[in-house]
């Protein structure tokens, strides 16, 4: 496939993701009900559920058999078995108006800086290993998109670019997005 008509096709989807995420915060800040929320949380769902399937499940399934269950069977027992203790968590980080789980947690031991710093940390670090995953679907989905690889089947300078380029699109859609406007919920 040629790389600039995939180009073209991941400009066109970031561009409806921002579109989609510009509206949502519009009717946010108008303080009305996002009539785009089930969408949002339908798109959410389904990025984690397609980049976990194809390149996490399908590569554990055929390697080690059942032990990819674990990565579908968790998030379906939280959602509908932790309902109740999630809606708990929620009502009590709206009444403390918290913003992260590390300020979550630092409430609960008296606004501690120290406990929210080192829960920054932990989850900061806990979620390298998932972030170099994406980036590296990315390099690796380029690489097969376009045919173009480097040696031993690693991606080419072309696929490390777009790497670059997806990270720093990223950056800037929760720039814009997650932290313009600390919001609860």
């Amino acid at each position: 496939m040629s790389p600039t008509l995939i180009v073209f096709a991941v400009f066109v989807y970031t561009a409806l993701l921002f579109w989609i995420a510009f509206r949502g915060d519009r009717s946010a800040r108008r303080q009305e009900a996002n009539p785009h929320q089930g969408l949002v949380y339908g798109l959410s769902i389904a990025v984690y559920c397609t980049s976990w399937t194809f390149y996490g499940a399908v590569g554990t399934a055929t390697a080690r058999g059942w032990e990819y269950l674990p990565i579908y069977l968790g998030p379906a027992i939280v959602f509908s078995l932790g309902l109740p203790v999630m809606a708990r968590m929620i009502r009590q980080g709206k009444a403390i108006n918290t913003t992260s789980i590390a300020d979550f947690l630092s409430a609960h031991y008296g606004k501690s800086r120290r406990i929210a710093a080192i829960v920054t940390i932990i989850a900061s670090i806990g979620a390298l290993p998932y972030i170099a995953l994406q980036l590296q679907s990315v390099a690796t989905t380029f690489a097969a998109l376009t045919g173009v690889a480097g040696d031993a089947g690693q991606a080419s300078a072309s696929g490390v670019a777009a790497v670059f380029v997806v990270a720093a699109v990223l950056s800037a859609f929760a720039i814009i997005f997650g932290t313009r406007h600390v919001d609860v919920t």
